[in-house]
């Protein structure tokens, strides 16, 4: 019999329970055992079991049902509403504080972004305000001394935004970022940078990049720079 028959055989004979049920059982059970049980701890428990489960299954059998649904279906029986209480009790039963922490750990969860979702949004939000900059870089060419200064300016510019390294607004952060990539740079390289492809450009600033923020870093850390970086950098 397959995990989808299995599943469905469940339900047709009434050991499959709907989530809530399984939810407060736990909770009374852990009431009567003096355990202060929230409704929501009891549910990522469960989720959290079921999860567990499911990996279970697959590394045994190779074999992953065909939703998410039918997964639930599959493990929210009446067989696992003891097993789940007992564990319950024994997890938190000899320790006062494990409740209250794994509370606060859900409602972190729930109400602030996981950090690679705070990443995401904010490398997309810095794509967002370089992108007429970045823009502007890769199509300049030079063919005057203003104009290779001005295209400087912008490279400049663009690293500190980029980078998040101090206030684009302050002019002793913007002259110690210059000063970073001039120390890396060879001279003559600006002028040389204008003349490469569009995708040449997009890699050498990256380069510019990162090598200026960790020059940065490191003359914050010998306090003989580094600028605007505050500790949280």
């Amino acid at each position: 019999m397959s995990g989808e028959d299995e599943a469905h055989a469940e339900v047709a004979a009434g050991n499959v329970l709907p989530l809530w049920v399984i939810v407060d059982g736990i909770t009374k059970y852990c009431t009567r055992n003096g355990i202060a049980m929230s409704k929501p701890l009891a549910e990522h428990l469960v989720l959290q079991a079921q999860t567990v489960a499911l990996v279970n299954s697959v590394v045994a059998n190779s074999v992953v049902a065909n939703s998410v649904e039918e997964t639930k279906l599959a493990t929210l029986t009446k067989d696992n509403l003891q097993t789940l209480t007992e564990a319950c009790i024994k997890k938190f039963q000899n320790e006062p504080f494990a409740i209250a922490a794994a509370e606060l750990q859900i409602y972190l969860d729930v109400s602030f972004p996981t950090r690679e979702c705070f990443l995401n949004e904010l490398r997309h939000q810095q794509d967002k305000d370089c992108y007429v900059l970045l823009d502007d870089i890769l199509n300049t060419t030079v063919a005057s001394k203003w104009e290779l200064e001005q295209l400087t300016k912008k490279i400049v510019t663009y690293v500190i935004v980029r980078s998040f390294l101090g206030d684009l607004k302050d002019i002793a952060v913007f002259k110690d970022c210059a000063a970073a990539l001039s120390s890396i740079w060879p001279e003559g390289t600006v002028n040389r940078f204008s003349n490469l492809s569009r995708e040449k450009k997009k890699i050498e600033l990256q380069d510019y990049l990162y090598l200026s923020s960790g020059v940065r870093l490191f003359n914050r850390e010998k306090q003989q720079g580094g600028v605007g970086i505050s500790d949280g950098n």
